[in-house]
C-alpha cells in the first residue's frame, strides 16, 4: 500500500516531513517506510519531501529538454518506491504541493501516470489530506507569502478582495470530488487540523492513525525546524522591503531572511491574538461563504450527520492596525541593525584580507629564496661545464 499524503500547506506538513525520516527504522519495523529521495538529482531542500519526484518541474528552460529530466526524476523516484514495496513495506510520500497539482493544468497528466503504475504493479493506495479552516489557512499563507516570497507586495486586503488567494483551492469539497472522480472516494482520507480534534491532540498521533498505526514510546520527536510567520511591524517591514527586484536573488534573499530573523526580537511585537480581516464580520462572511463546502466534507467524507467540520469556536479578535510611531520605530532599528551586522560583516573580512596578504607576503618571502637559491645552483652548473 502506498499512503500519499497531500497537506494541504500550513497543516503541519513540515514536522511531519521532519519527523517521519527520523524514525525509520521505527516505521520499517512496523511495516511502514518513508524513503527519503536522496538520489534524484533534484534541489536539497526536496528531499524530505519525498514525493516531489511526482510533480518535480526541472529548472530548465527547454521543454523537452525540461520534459525528458522531469521523466528521469520520475522513473528514479518510482525506482525507490517499488525497491521498499518488495521489502513488503507500505510506503509513505508527502509533498503539499501535490493538493494543488494534482487536479489543475499544471502538472498534466499526473493521475494517469501514477495510476497506470499502480496498475502495473497491482498495488493500491489512499490519499491523506489535511484541511485547516479557511479564515485562519488565508491569514497563515499570506504571512507566508510575505515572508517566503520576496514577490509578494499585495497589502491583505489586496490579497483577499483581489481573489488572489483562489489557487490555493478553499473550495475543499469540490477539489475533493474532482480527485474522487478520477481515484474513488473510498480512497481519501480527511483530517481536521484543528488540535482538538487531533487524536490526543497531538499531530504525530494524529497521522500515525491515518496510517492505522499506534503511538508508542519508542518512536522520537527530534526538534527540528520551526515555520515561524512574521508578525505586526516586522511582516510590513518585509512586504515593504518585497518592492526591491534584487530581492528575488535567492543568495541576497536568504542573506536578508537570516538578518530580519535576528532583528525580529528587538521589534514591536502584538501583544494579542489579532485578525487581518478587516473585521471580524468580514471574516465570518468569509467563512459563510464556504460554509456549504465544509458540511458536504464533513457528511460525505467524515460521516459526520451533523455537518460540522471544524469544531473550535471562531474567536473574534481585533484587526490588527499598524502603529505609525511604532513601525517608524521599527523600521530605524531595521536599518540600523542590518547596517551594524554588514559592518560586523566587513569587519570579519578585512581581517581575512590582511590573514591572506600575510600569507602571501611569507609565501613571496619563500619563492624569492627559492629563486635566489636557484640562480645560485644555475651559476655554479656554469663556471663547472666551462672548466
Amino acid at each position: 500500500m502506498i499512503y500519499l499524503h497531500m497537506g494541504t500547506m500550513k497543516t503541519g506538513t513540515t514536522v511531519l516531513q521532519d519527523f517521519l525520516p527520523k524514525n525509520e527504522d521505527v516505521l520499517n519495523e512496523r511495516g511502514f517506510s518513508y524513503p527519503l529521495m536522496t538520489d534524484l538529482g533534484i534541489e536539497k531542500k526536496y528531499e524530505h519531501r519525498n514525493a516531489h519526484f511526482l510533480t518535480y518541474r526541472p529548472p530548465i528552460r527547454d521543454k523537452k529538454e525540461r520534459a525528458k529530466r522531469a521523466n528521469e526524476v520520475r522513473e528514479k523516484g518510482f525506482e525507490i518506491v517499488k525497491e521498499r514495496l518488495d521489502l513488503g513495506l507500505n510506503v509513505i510520500l508527502s509533498d503539499e504541493i501535490l493538493w494543488y497539482r494534482q487536479v489543475d493544468e499544471s502538472t498534466p497528466g499526473f493521475w494517469k501516470r501514477f495510476l497506470a503504475r499502480m496498475d502495473e504493479w497491482g498495488e493500491d493506495f489512499r490519499v491523506i489530506v489535511y484541511f485547516r479552516r479557511q479564515d485562519d489557512y488565508l491569514e497563515s499563507y499570506y504571512k507566508q507569502c510575505v515572508k517566503g516570497n520576496p514577490q509578494i507586495t499585495d497589502t491583505f486586503d489586496e490579497f483577499y478582495k483581489g481573489g488572489k488567494y483562489r489557487f490555493i483551492h478553499v473550495e475543499y469539497y469540490s477539489y475533493l470530488e474532482k480527485m474522487a472522480k478520477i481515484i474513488g472516494k473510498d480512497r481519501i482520507i480527511v483530517r481536521p487540523y484543528e488540535k482538538s480534534q487531533f487524536k490526543n491532540q497531538n499531530i504525530y498521533e494524529d497521522f500515525l492513525d491515518a496510517l492505522g498505526l499506534e503511538w508508542e514510546d519508542s518512536f522520537e520527536i527530534v526538534e527540528g525546524y520551526i515555520n515561524n510567520s512574521f508578525e505586526g511591524n516586522m511582516l510590513e517591514i518585509k512586504r515593504i522591503i518585497n518592492h526591491l527586484p534584487e530581492y528575488k536573488n535567492p543568495d541576497i534573499y536568504r542573506r536578508l531572511m537570516d538578518e530580519l530573523y535576528g532583528n525580529e526580537g528587538v521589534l514591536n511585537k502584538p501583544k494579542n491574538k489579532f485578525t487581518m480581516f478587516s473585521s471580524h464580520g468580514e471574516r465570518m462572511d468569509f467563512l459563510d461563504s464556504l460554509k456549504e463546502e465544509n458540511e458536504k466534507v464533513a457528511r460525505e467524507y467524515l460521516g459526520r450527520k451533523d455537518g460540522i467540520l471544524f469544531r473550535e469556536p471562531v474567536k473574534e479578535k481585533p484587526t490588527y492596525e499598524i502603529d505609525s510611531k511604532k513601525l517608524y520605530k521599527d523600521i530605524t532599528m531595521t536599518l540600523a541593525f542590518m547596517g551594524w551586522k554588514n559592518h560586523e560583516k566587513i569587519g570579519e573580512l578585512e581581517k581575512e584580507i590582511k590573514r591572506l596578504e600575510k600569507s602571501l607576503e611569507e609565501y613571496g618571502k619563500i619563492l624569492n629564496k627559492k629563486n635566489i637559491l636557484k640562480r645560485g645552483v644555475n651559476k655554479i652548473k656554469k663556471v663547472v661545464e666551462n672548466g
